[in-house]
Order: structure tokens, then sequence, then C-alpha cells
């Protein structure tokens, strides 16, 4: 039984699978449109059609509503309001020979998970943190030095083990 025991802080909400994909969505977004948007500026103010003014300020306000999606998602931000909606919440994460644990305890509220390893959509080791999604919803991670029981090396083996080349260490 190899188990951690973590209180998440900004730097555990930067492997959010949530936040990374907003990111990635918001560059790609602004990579194509931005670019998009000055020309489609310019051809207005150039040539005088308004259906491309009005294309362009609804292009505008979808840009800024990514921003605002993308700023929700931030670390900090998911962090912020993990703290408020969870104050002195710790997290344990116990691995077993077929299931995965995950206890968390607060100041007044607990919950008791006990998923299998087949509900695992994402497992990877990357910049000293454990990261796990659970069937693209539940996310978990941990340093390696928040080990309760078990080693960092003992866990990479074990879920070498079980995953195979799914389990992705960076």
């Amino acid at each position: 039984m190899i188990s951690a025991e973590t209180q998440y802080s900004k730097e555990h909400f930067k492997y959010a699978p949530r936040q990374r994909k907003a990111r990635r969505k918001a560059m790609i977004f602004c990579i194509v449109y931005i670019p998009f948007l000055i020309l489609l500026i310019y051809t207005v103010l150039r040539y005088g059609n308004a259906v491309g003014l009005l294309f362009s300020v609804v292009v505008f306000i979808c840009l800024l509503l990514l921003l605002r999606l993308c700023y929700k998602l931030a670390p900090g931000n998911l962090y912020k309001r993990h703290v408020k909606a969870f104050p002195g919440r710790k997290t344990r994460v116990t691995f077993e020979d077929e299931t995965v644990k995950i206890d968390s305890a607060g100041l007044d509220t607990s919950s008791n998970l006990t998923l299998r390893y087949s509900n695992v959509t994402y497992a990877g080791y990357e910049n000293d943190f454990f990261i796990f999604v659970f069937n693209n919803a539940l996310f978990t991670a941990f340093n390696s030095s928040e080990f309760k029981e078990g080693t960092p090396e003992e866990l990479k083996q074990f879920l070498r083990n079980k995953f195979g080349a799914a389990f992705i260490e960076k």
C-alpha cells in the first residue's frame, strides 16, 4: 500500500485538466482569430462594410468571453475557489492492488471515494508531481514530498506495471 497526503496549493492546480484544456483553446483561438480580427477591422475601415463591422464586434466579444474563462480557470483562481469552498481540507490518496482511495477531510466536511484503476483516464508524473484524472472529471495531484507510506519510486514502478505505456513521465 502506497499513500500520500496533501493540502492543495496553487502549484497543484497547475495540473488541473480543465485549466490545461482552456489554456490550449485560448492560445489557438488567439493565434487564429486575432490576425483575422485585425484584417477584418482593416477591411471594414477601408471599404466601409457594416456587416463586417458587426461580425468584428461579435468575434471581439467571443474573444473577451474566452479570456474571462481562462482567467477563471487560472491555477491561482481555482485554488482561491477551492480554499473558499473547502477551508483546511486535506486529501489522502491511497493506492491499493485494485483500487485508489481518496479521502478528504476539512473543517466541516469529509468524503471518501474508492475508484478502480479502470476509471483512471490520465496518470502521469510531471515536475515532481503525480497527476491523476478519473473519468475525465475528478482530478488529484500530489508532490513527491507528500508521501506518508511508500516512496515516489515505488509508486512509479507500481504505475508502470499497472498502466504500462499509458503512464506518462515528463
